[in-house]
């Protein structure tokens, strides 16, 4: 099981390595978001960021991650 999810987040990470301009920089301000109320105890949700970038991401994954 790790080998499969070292897979998916090889290639999560290479598609948001190569995003440029305004995508990087919206990308890498949700990450940071998600990642700061997730060490605060705030949890896992961003009503802005899970709309507009991290609704892809879960529909890859079938919609429950």
């Amino acid at each position: 099981m790790p080998r499969v999810l070292n897979k998916i987040y090889s290639k999560i990470k290479a598609g948001v390595d190569a995003a440029t301009g305004t995508k990087k920089s919206l990308l890498d301000k949700a990450l940071r978001t998600k990642l700061a109320n997730l060490k605060a105890g705030k949890g896992m949700t961003h009503a802005v960021y899970d709309a507009l970038i991290f609704k892809k991401f879960k529909a890859i994954f079938g919609g429950r991650c």
